[in-house]
C-alpha cells in the first residue's frame, strides 16, 4: 500500500523583515484615508452647492423659476364656505336661535400677482394680488340657489354703530329700521349672500345722508359678504416683500402693507408685520418652530404652531395650524 505524505513548506523569512509592516499596507491605508477625506469634502461641497442653487431658484428675480411660479400659481386652492340657517328667527327673542349648518359651498380660487414693481435699492418688490373664485358645484354640499335665513348684517351693523350716538340719532335710526321693515334676520339666496350681493333700502338711505349723521356708510351699493371681491385688485391691498437676494433673508417676507411698515389699527407687537402671505416658508422647520403669517383679511399677523406630522404622496410633512393661543387676548 502506497503512502502519501503531505509536506508543509515554510519559507525562512530574513531577519531584517521581521516585525515590519509591509509597504503595501501603508499605501492602502493612506489611499483609503485620502478617499474618505475626498468623499467628505465632496459631500460638504455638494451641500453648499445644493444650498446655493436652491437659494438662487427660490429668490425672486425677473428670471428665477420661483418668480415665474409665484406670478400665477398653478396649485389648486379651494375655499370652503359654511352658512348657518336660522330656522326659528320669527320667534326671536322668545326662543333660543336654532342654527343648522349648510355647506360646504366650495370655490376654486385662482391667484395672479400683478402690477409688479422691483425696488433694487432695498431688494424688495411690490405687487397686488388678483383673486378669482369659481363655484365648484360638484364638490359642494348645496347650490347657490339655496335660500338661507341668517343675521341681517346691515341692520345689526347699524345698531352696533349707534351705541354711542346721541338720543336723536338713535331715534332716527329706529325710525329708519321701522320704515323699511328691517328685522334681525334676512332670507336671501346663497349667491346673493356671497359674491353677488343684494339691494337694501337702509343701505341706500345711509349713503344719501351726510356722514356726520350716520358715521359714514360703506362705499358699496349692495351688501354681500364677498361683494366686489371677485377679480378685485384692492382686496389684499398693496404688498411689498423681500426678494431673498440679500444674504440671510428669505423671499416673500412682508415689509409693507398698504404703504405702511406696521399695522395702523393696533399697538405694540400686534402692530408688527411679520412672516409671508403664506406663499414662502422657512426651511428646516421643526416641531418647535412657529410660523408667522400675515393675513390681509384679518388685517394682522397670525402665528401658526406645530400640530401634527404625516405623509402624503410619499412626502413627509409637518402640519402647522392656528391654535387657541393664536386668538387668546
Amino acid at each position: 500500500m502506497w503512502r502519501f505524505d503531505v509536506l508543509l513548506y515554510v519559507e525562512n523569512v530574513p531577519g531584517k523583515m521581521r516585525g515590519r509592516t509591509p509597504r503595501w499596507l501603508w499605501v492602502g491605508a493612506g489611499s483609503g484615508a485620502l478617499l474618505a477625506l475626498a468623499a467628505l469634502s465632496a459631500a460638504l461641497a455638494w451641500t453648499s452647492i445644493f444650498d446655493s442653487a436652491l437659494a438662487n431658484q427660490l429668490m425672486l428675480t425677473p428670471n428665477s423659476r420661483s418668480f415665474r411660479t409665484w406670478l400665477e400659481p398653478s396649485v389648486p386652492l379651494y375655499f370652503d364656505i359654511y352658512f348657518f340657517n336660522w330656522t326659528n328667527s320669527d320667534n326671536f327673542p322668545e326662543e333660543k336661535p336654532n342654527l343648522v349648518q349648510l355647506g360646504p359651498y366650495r370655490f376654486l380660487e385662482k391667484r395672479k400677482h400683478v402690477n409688479v414693481t422691483w425696488h433694487d435699492n432695498n431688494d424688495t418688490l411690490a405687487y397686488r394680488t388678483q383673486r378669482s373664485w369659481f363655484f365648484d358645484e360638484a364638490s359642494s354640499n348645496g347650490t347657490l340657489q339655496d335660500n338661507i335665513t341668517t343675521l341681517n348684517g346691515i341692520a345689526a351693523s347699524a345698531v352696533y354703530r349707534s351705541r354711542f350716538w346721541g338720543f336723536l340719532q338713535q331715534k332716527g335710526l329706529a325710525m329708519g329700521l321701522a320704515m323699511f321693515n328691517q328685522k334681525i334676520a334676512v332670507s336671501k339666496l346663497a349667491r346673493e349672500l356671497l359674491f353677488e350681493g343684494y339691494d337694501d333700502q337702509l343701505l341706500n338711505l345711509a349713503k344719501s345722508l351726510p356722514s356726520s349723521t350716520t358715521g359714514g356708510a360703506p362705499p358699496v351699493d349692495k351688501f354681500g359678504w364677498f361683494y366686489e371681491r371677485n377679480n378685485s385688485l384692492d382686496t389684499d391691498g398693496y404688498m411689498e416683500v423681500t426678494t431673498g437676494r440679500t444674504a440671510g433673508t428669505l423671499p416673500g417676507q412682508i415689509m409693507r402693507w398698504n404703504y405702511e411698515d406696521h399695522i395702523p389699527y393696533y399697538e405694540g407687537e400686534c402692530a408688527q408685520l411679520a412672516g409671508s402671505a403664506g406663499e414662502f416658508m422657512p426651511r428646516n422647520l421643526t416641531e418647535d418652530s412657529v410660523l408667522p403669517m400675515f393675513v390681509p383679511d384679518l388685517c394682522r399677523t397670525v402665528y401658526m404652531e406645530y400640530v401634527d406630522t404625516g405623509e402624503l404622496d410619499g412626502l413627509n410633512y409637518n402640519k402647522y395650524a392656528l391654535t387657541q393661543r393664536s386668538f387668546d387676548n
